[in-house]
């Protein structure tokens, strides 16, 4: 389970204490306009940028944004925006992060379809879905996703939409912050 206590972020708009728990097999949608603070709350979660003041407790172990090397490992994140490396191709990339590109989630997120390409060449949406089958591959407790629908064609929305409540019976905590309407459990709303 993860614990915020009072929790303020250092960077966006928000300004109220934030106190919620994301607990395993849960789905929870973080809402809020542009620079209120998603993202950020996203990477402060996971002990990636200090809190203006709060505590984060993952598993009962304090997320401490000086040595997250005690908590990282129990997140997989996929950025609203990547950032990756020019010069590789997908396929290197899976390579890389270990992603088999034969396995059934990169398969649905049509992942092999461009895996010849040099990242610097695909659109947002394949990206994201790049960005989304990595986080996936990982087996972690807690699963952090920014805009994972953006750019996504209704077919993909609905290929995403599933892949995400597959691992919501697998256990995980899911934290989406996204435009686009999900089914979920619970609601975090910075406004």
């Amino acid at each position: 389970m993860l614990e915020v206590k009072a929790l303020r972020l250092n960077r966006g708009s928000y300004n109220a204490d934030l106190d919620f728990a994301l607990k395993t097999g849960t789905i929870t949608w973080l809402r809020g306009g542009n620079g209120v603070g998603k993202t950020t709350l996203l990477l402060t979660l996971m002990g990636f940028e200090a809190p203006r003041s709060g505590q984060i407790l993952c598993n009962g172990v304090k997320v401490d944004y000086k040595n997250p090397r005690d908590t990282a490992p129990h997140f997989s994140y996929a950025p609203q925006k990547p950032s990756f490396q020019f010069g590789m191709s997908v396929g290197r990339v899976c390579e890389v992060v270990e992603l088999d590109l034969q396995s059934s989630k990169a398969e649905l997120l049509g992942i092999y379809d461009f895996a010849d390409r040099d990242t610097s060449e695909l659109s947002g949406g394949e990206a994201q879905r790049l960005l989304l089958a990595i986080a996936l591959n990982k087996e972690t407790d807690f699963l952090f996703l920014d805009e994972p629908l953006a750019s996504q064609d209704a077919g993909y929305i609905e290929v995403i939409k599933g892949l995400l409540n597959e691992e919501k019976k697998r256990g995980r905590a899911l934290l989406i912050s996204s435009h686009i309407t999900i089914n979920v459990d619970s609601r975090i709303d910075l406004e």
